[in-house]
């Protein structure tokens, strides 16, 4: 995976009750951690560690310069120095399970300035309690690490039934359990200039923001993640009541994506961009059998999306393309339902992209249609009629701008042609056309009540007049609606009855659209699968994972 660069920023700290009767002068602490590929090792676990740092030198003043002064109504800024950090989560050479638990947290502790005569004893003061924070932290992680081999040597085969779980509330359970008053005054106790136990109301509390695990930050459905720290750990008759803002946020722009196809025989194939090398995985379910083979490796690419696909039913032929680390489309092919690539993989040297691609085909495989958002934001589109070799195109359809990849399906005779995205409003728009793409109609037309956090995945009929659209809610369930009429009116949205989810879904469906298959990677970042087999009626009331092993983004 590539490294995921992080920003967590303490913005404001507000006084929300005064401090006894002087204005407050606050004063506090800033710790930081991080767990990543290259403090995580399951193997060693004598190796495991985690980095902890924190700012120095003087923390505030964030109150006024005095007691004579009046304390601000208005919330106080923190400075960029104290309340910005900037890091790196990188997965390293983690293997996919441990992926999810990568983490990162901030601890804040806060004070009252005029607990201390001196800066120097509250600066020694903090740089004990990080060093001995720090200690108690890789004692933790390293015991959590050992219980999952039970004390013995972890076996690299045995790591499908790693606890993500474990890991990933490392930091939040040492810090919940390991920063109390006790560990606090055995510091202070020491330092004769600090006088914490004069007035206990000179401790005002600690919080923490975090841990915000690897699908929680790329997966969150906004550009960051808000929160709110609340300190009022003061005496109970007379206490402080503080309130520190702030947020996460990371440079993954890029919904989380899969891709699906179905063939006429029943078959289906899901596909995903594995989590430890950013390459593009298939798994496929053979209907006679009813059976799924393992993940297998589409070549050699890498991408910074995830995969789209189609297949030409009556060929077998499949295609599949990615956004290339140059911006560029990647496209693979395959004349046997992709069990052997004979292209994997070409650029197409036209066109520059921000998102992943969507893709369909006529039923015999005489055109592939090809969609992606531009630099500009729009939807553009190209087609090819000789099974990939060159394209005609890029054009872009109207006006509109999007925040998400497209999607699209078109009917088995390739003149119905339906294109789908999620604009600004958090909505869906769609543009349709009847003559195979030499003409938009409806460009671009809203899709009633829905809001989506993730690019929208769609189905239609051989005739394409039966569609089924399906998006990620902004409660993380997966929603659909429908239309019976080309898309002119539409019944939904509905969710499903279960499941949280930090991708978008991906879909395919029988001819007749009977049977519909839904994929999602879930927050621990495996595949998820649910089916329908009335025509999306009902799907069903659980979601099956697909694999232990394998994570995806």
């Amino acid at each position: 995976m590539h490294p995921l660069h992080v920003k967590l920023k303490l913005k404001t700290f507000d006084i929300l009750v005064q401090n006894e009767s002087s204005p407050d002068e606050p004063y506090i602490w800033v710790v930081r951690f991080r767990v990543d590929g290259t403090s995580l090792n399951p193997l060693k676990p004598e190796e495991c560690f985690v980095h902890v740092g924190s700012v120095s030198g003087r923390h505030g003043n964030l109150g006024p310069d005095s007691d004579d002064e009046e304390s601000s109504e208005a919330p106080l800024l923190i400075p960029a120095e104290i309340g910005e950090w900037d890091t790196t989560i990188d997965a390293g050479s983690l293997f996919p399970q441990v992926i999810p638990s990568c983490a990162i947290a901030t601890l804040v502790l806060a004070f009252e300035e005029d607990m201390s005569t001196s800066t120097d004893a509250m600066e020694d003061a903090r740089k004990q309690f990080v060093h001995r924070l720090r200690d108690l932290l890789n004692e933790r992680l390293r015991d959590a690490v050992r219980a999952i081999g039970n004390g013995d040597e972890i076996d690299v085969n045995e790591l499908t039934t790693l606890p993500v779980d474990a890991l990933k509330n490392i930091i939040k359970t040492v810090v919940v359990d390991g920063i109390t008053r006790n560990l606090l005054i055995t510091i202070f106790s020491g330092i004769p200039l600090l006088a914490f136990f004069a007035d206990g109301d000179d401790f005002v509390g600690w919080r923490v923001a975090g841990p915000y695990t690897i699908p929680e930050l790329i997966g969150y459905p906004g550009s960051e993640i808000p929160f709110e720290l609340k300190f009022n750990n003061g005496e109970d008759d007379e206490s402080g009541y503080y309130l520190i803002k702030g947020s996460v946020s990371t440079d993954f722009r890029k919904h989380v994506q899969l891709a699906a196809w179905q063939t006429l025989q029943g078959d289906y194939t899901v596909l995903g961009r594995g989590a430890n090398v950013d390459k593009f995985f298939r798994k496929k379910f053979t209907k006679a059998t009813g059976t799924w083979k393992n993940f297998s490796k589409i070549g050699e690419g890498v991408f910074k999306s995830g995969p789209a696909a189609a297949i030409t039913l009556d060929k077998k032929e499949a295609f599949y393309f990615g956004l290339g680390m140059d911006d560029k489309c990647w496209w693979a092919y395959s004349d046997n339902e992709g069990n052997d690539m004979d292209v994997a993989w070409k650029q197409i040297p036209v066109g520059s992209f921000l998102s992943g691609f969507a893709a369909a085909a006529k039923l015999n495989g005489d055109k592939i249609y090809l969609f992606g958002r531009g630099l500009d934001k729009k939807i553009w589109w190209a087609y090819s009629t000789d099974n990939a070799k060159t394209w005609q195109g890029w054009w872009p359809i109207g006006n509109g701008v999007f925040t998400s990849a497209p999607a699209a399906c078109c009917s088995a005779d390739g003149k119905l042609v339906h294109v789908f995205g999620r604009g600004n409003d958090n909505a869906v728009w769609r543009a349709s056309s009847y003559d195979g793409g030499a003409t938009w109609v409806d460009v671009w037309t809203p899709i009633p009540n829905g809001k989506l956090a993730s690019q929208p995945a769609v189905v239609c009929n051989a005739t394409g007049k039966k569609i089924w659209l399906f998006g990620r809610g902004l409660d993380k369930k997966m929603w659909y609606a429908f239309s019976d009429n080309e898309g002119k009116t539409w019944r939904g949205w509905w969710p499903f009855a279960s499941g949280t989810f930090i991708s978008g879904p991906a879909v395919c469906a029988s001819p007749d659209g009977n049977q519909i298959n839904i994929f999602g990677v879930g927050e621990n970042m495996n595949v998820y699968h649910n089916q329908s087999n009335d025509g999306g009626t009902t799907f069903n009331s659980d979601w099956t994972r697909l694999d232990k092993i394998s994570t995806f983004y």
